[in-house]
């Protein structure tokens, strides 16, 4: 399925455009292209949340 998504969905300025967003004294979060990807992968897969 995530080779599907390649095909159609550029993800490489997402880091880029959510670099202001992330913390300096924090740890770091998750990668905001692997978040995109599960949230279109739970998408597609009509996955529900478990809350």
């Amino acid at each position: 399925m995530l080779r599907g998504i390649d095909r159609f969905l550029d993800c490489g300025d997402i880091r880029r455009e959510m670099k202001p967003s992330d913390s300096s004294i924090r740890r770091p979060s998750i990668d905001p292209e692997l978040m995109i990807r599960i949230l279109l992968v739970g998408y597609f897969d009509s996955a529900t949340s478990p809350a």
